[in-house]
């Protein structure tokens, strides 16, 4: 059923406070979840987006991709 089937049965059963999305292939720094969840917690986010950094090799950065979001913007598309 692919990723998306097994995202929303995960969401659907979830049991915790927060929820976040890890590919196969991504990596995070090792206390990537604690400061989103110190975020969250000090900014009472709905929501966390953060940058990227597509790699090759560990080394070689192919990309770096980077989007603001301000709040104006995620209550448009929202709505």
């Amino acid at each position: 059923m692919g990723v998306s089937a097994a995202r929303n049965l995960g969401l659907s059963v979830a049991t915790g406070e927060f929820v976040q999305f890890v590919d196969g292939d991504d990596l995070l720094e090792s206390n990537a979840v604690e400061q989103l969840i110190e975020i969250v917690t000090k900014e009472n986010c709905d929501i966390v987006c953060f940058n990227l950094k597509v790699i090759s090799d560990g080394e070689t950065t192919l990309s770096l991709r980077e989007k603001r979001y301000s709040k104006q913007s995620m209550q448009k598309s929202s709505s």
